[in-house]
């Protein structure tokens, strides 16, 4: 799937000895390289609040706004914090 449709795998062990080599089509460089470093990386956890789902459903309605109504991106996001701020108590950082 990598040659054919350009997927970049995560199995470390097969990325380490298959695909961390030069490659022709970009001037013998490693390309591959700068991919392998970030899948080494930890991770950072994600942490999602309860308020979550409120948040998202704000931004979704922002965007919502943007796309089919021509709305202003800055103002409808910015509707969409005060809206998620009032509904949740959290201050607009």
């Amino acid at each position: 799937m990598y040659e054919s449709q350009g997927l970049f795998p995560g199995y470390l062990p097969f990325i380490k000895e298959d695909l961390n080599t030069p490659d022709e089509f970009f001037n013998n460089e490693n390309v591959n390289e700068v991919f392998i470093k970030q899948l080494e990386d930890e991770t950072p956890e994600l942490n999602f609040t309860g308020d979550y789902a409120k948040a998202l459903k704000a931004m979704i309605d922002a965007q919502v706004q943007v796309l089919t109504k021509g709305a202003d991106p800055q103002k409808a996001l910015d509707e969409a914090a005060e809206r998620l701020a009032n509904e949740t108590g959290r201050k607009i950082a």
